[in-house]
């Protein structure tokens, strides 16, 4: 069961169209029918907070609730029918009541942030953590996987070409050392200036 916010959960499209929407800087599609692990604040934006509570004069979940109908372009309850159709589950499989669902809050999760720590309460804790690690595991192999598919080998244009045929062996070295035409002492190649002095 949820006790707090900040662990990942899963929304699911039960309506007949896609559903797409904006969430951290990106665009997300979720397909009718498709259920997909998602970090907190997906919910949180698209469902509304299930721990926010009206607290006297603080009706910060009346809030929450008028924010939603401004995300779905609505004004009242009535036009309720053109909101996306979506489902929240926790990591257990649990249903979590959302805003979305509850708006005034008669089933609003409570945080349990005494629970005792008996082993019990450890393992169910545990598993919790586990599935959660097998959820953000499978979340990453899916952003590698597509990470992989975008990159792009580009040659390195810095690189000096390779002649197909290797390096050139018909080269003398004298052509190297100086130029045979001239006859004058200083540019006259190197095996020339032995034999005159010889």
């Amino acid at each position: 069961m949820l006790t707090e916010p900040g662990e990942y959960v899963t929304i699911k499209n039960v309506g007949d169209t896609a559903f797409k929407y904006r969430c951290l800087g990106k665009f997300h599609t979720l397909e009718p029918g498709v259920a997909r692990t998602v970090p907190w604040v997906h919910l949180d934006h698209l469902m509304g907070n299930p721990f926010l509570r009206n607290n006297g004069r603080d009706n910060i979940r009346d809030m929450e609730y008028k924010r939603l109908h401004a995300l779905y372009g609505t004004q009242s309850d009535n036009q309720r029918s053109s909101w996306p159709k979506l489902e929240a589950h926790d990591a257990d499989g649990d249903p979590i009541v959302t805003i979305y669902d509850d708006p005034k809050g008669e089933n609003a999760l409570t945080r349990n942030e005494h629970e005792d720590l008996d082993a019990g309460a450890m393992r169910a804790q545990m598993d919790r953590l586990k599935s959660q690690m097998k959820q953000l595991q499978s979340l990453l192999q899916v952003q590698e996987r597509a990470t992989a598919a975008q990159s792009i080998d580009v040659p390195d244009d810095t690189a000096p070409p390779i002649s197909p045929r290797g390096p050139r062996t018909d080269i003398d070295p004298v052509d190297i050392i100086g130029d045979a035409d001239e006859d004058t002492p200083s540019k006259t190649p190197v095996t020339r200036r032995r034999k005159a002095a010889e």
